[in-house]
């Protein structure tokens, strides 16, 4: 990335963050926000049953199958 006010330029490492953080409930919001967890763009809705949920990237094509067991709500 690059940084200018007109007169300099200033080069800015970008760090790669990784795609979930662990435990933090990230995926879970991206999902609710119809986001992409891996490039995030937007994600649509493939199939709502009642214990699975299919969700495809209308960019990367990332394919997330959120499956839930008795207890999960």
């Amino acid at each position: 990335m690059v940084a200018s006010n007109g007169l300099r330029a200033i080069v800015v490492e970008e760090q790669e963050r990784p795609m979930i953080d662990e435990g933090d409930g990230s995926f879970e919001r991206k999902l609710k926000n119809h986001q992409c967890p891996r490039c995030r763009s937007a994600i649509k809705l493939l199939r709502d049953d009642v214990h699975k949920r299919e969700y495809a990237c209308t960019v990367c094509n990332l394919k997330i199958i959120d499956v839930k067991g008795d207890t999960e709500g």
